[in-house]
């Protein structure tokens, strides 16, 4: 992932979240977990940077979109113990996406600040323009 392509994503997303009228975070890792990007707006919660990176982080891991694992142990209980005995916590809400390259995960995005469905919205936006960037270069 090219940081000039992660900065154009994420002035997308950003613009999609200021036409919500909400303030967020976005961050993005790549396949160690590792922040390669992360912006957050000036009236954005404190709590949005770890949140956000726990979506991203939760996405990549499960490779699945953030808030599929709460559906998935809403109908396999059991399964909730299990993800969270994950080290640094599984987040299950919306907001956060598996970033893939061809068939190949190579980290995730997290989004938080607005509800779920906008935390959701303004992740798909940015993996939509991060794919539309790279197919352009």
């Amino acid at each position: 992932m090219r940081i000039e392509n992660l900065i154009t994503a994420g002035m997308t997303a950003l613009k999609a979240a200021k036409e919500q009228h909400i303030e967020v975070c976005i961050t993005v890792i790549d396949s160690g977990a590792h922040v390669v990007y992360q912006i957050r707006m000036d009236d954005a919660n404190f709590m949005t940077n770890e949140i956000s990176y726990l979506k991203a982080k939760t996405a990549f891991l499960f490779k699945c979109p953030s808030h599929m694992l709460r559906t998935i142990t809403e109908k396999v209980p059991i399964l909730a113990h299990a993800i969270q005995q994950v080290p640094g916590d599984a987040c299950m809400l919306e907001g956060g996406l598996p970033i893939k390259a061809g068939d190949r995960y190579i980290g995730g995005i997290g989004v938080s600040g607005g509800n779920f469905d906008q935390d959701l919205l303004i992740a798909t936006t940015f993996l939509q323009s991060l794919e539309k960037t790279i197919q352009e270069n």
